[in-house]
């Protein structure tokens, strides 16, 4: 019976949602992306604008608490990039970049909701938010992106992605992307 306790344990654990196993399909969402127009590198100032969300979002108190989640966790992640590229400008480089994500769509289910209702009846989480990368000082669209994400039930049991983390996918495609075009 001890055995059979371990290896459960063992194997619930293994599957459990784990934000590192987003990484490798992060990088690999953010590579199909269409790079900026010209390096981010090319850049003196950094500045990440506070993240709009659709109204259909902030009409909704549960989905905007998991919105502002997403904001924190996604600047938590991007400052310490900013800062970095900040202390590294070239001499050449000039004006400012604006990062501007839009939340367009945000739908999580919850494990209670998952575990209790068919997966046919309940769909899949998801989050849509559009990136755009603005040259302040030309007004000049530098990149617009769509970062299309959904999870299934038993998505992260293969890829890592689940309802829990996908989030942290997001998070992790944006963080990507803008590392990737420095």
């Amino acid at each position: 019976m001890r055995v059979i306790l371990i290896v459960v344990t063992a194997f619930l654990t293994a599957c459990a949602a784990n934000p590192a196993r987003v990484e490798a399909p992060a990088q690999a969402a953010a590579d199909k992306l269409a790079p900026p127009a010209k390096p981010l590198s090319s850049f003196a100032k950094y500045e990440l604008k506070p993240m709009v969300f659709d109204s259909a979002i902030e009409e909704s108190e549960g989905k905007l608490k998991k919105a502002q989640e997403l904001e924190q966790s996604l600047n938590q992640r991007l400052m310490p990039l900013l800062n970095r590229w900040r202390g590294a400008s070239d001499k050449g480089s000039s004006g400012t970049l604006s990062i501007e994500t839009q939340l367009i769509n945000l739908r999580i289910i919850g494990g209670g909701t998952r575990f209790f209702t068919p997966t046919v009846v309940v769909g899949d989480s998801r989050i849509n938010m559009d990136l755009q990368l603005i040259n302040t000082t030309t007004g000049d669209e530098i990149a617009s992106v769509q970062i299309r994400a959904s999870a299934r039930r038993w998505g992260s049991a293969y890829t890592g992605i689940g309802d829990e983390t996908l989030d942290d996918y997001v998070v992790a495609i944006v963080y990507d992307y803008l590392s990737g075009n420095y």
